[in-house]
């Protein structure tokens, strides 16, 4: 069995690379945000991680970008960030893992951390 931090780190060396780490003003987490922190960063977590032979689970991918000066979702900017990310994910295989966009849940409000929006997509992974 894998656990949910061999899948994370999977995850984490597909998009720790200079095309993202360059572009993005702050990091790559596999845990929460820093609090306050106002820069764009990407978050993974698992969702679910069953204990099967052949495993399949569901982790979020969350692009972070702070709000422009109106209040509203930076959307150029996350279009931007989401353009350098999909590639990066979708249809994927790594070692012993496949990841594939599940859901393209879109733009929400984040209500942790002020002035900040997130776009969230769903990604499928399984053992291979």
């Amino acid at each position: 069995m894998k656990s949910s931090f061999d899948i994370l780190d999977a995850l984490y060396s597909l998009i720790d690379v200079s095309g993202v780490t360059n572009v993005i003003s702050g990091d790559i987490y596999s845990t929460s945000i820093p609090d306050k922190d106002q820069r764009e960063n990407i978050t993974i977590k698992t969702l679910n991680n069953p204990n099967q032979y052949l495993q399949q689970g569901y982790i979020n991918l969350n692009i972070h970008v702070p709000e422009v000066e109106s209040g509203r979702p930076n959307l150029l900017r996350m279009k931007q960030i989401l353009n350098i990310i999909l590639p990066l994910v979708d249809d994927v295989k790594t070692g012993t893992f496949t990841f594939q966009i599940d859901d393209d849940k879109g733009v929400f409000k984040n209500q942790e951390l002020d002035s900040m929006y997130f776009y969230n997509l769903k990604l499928k992974f399984q053992t291979i």
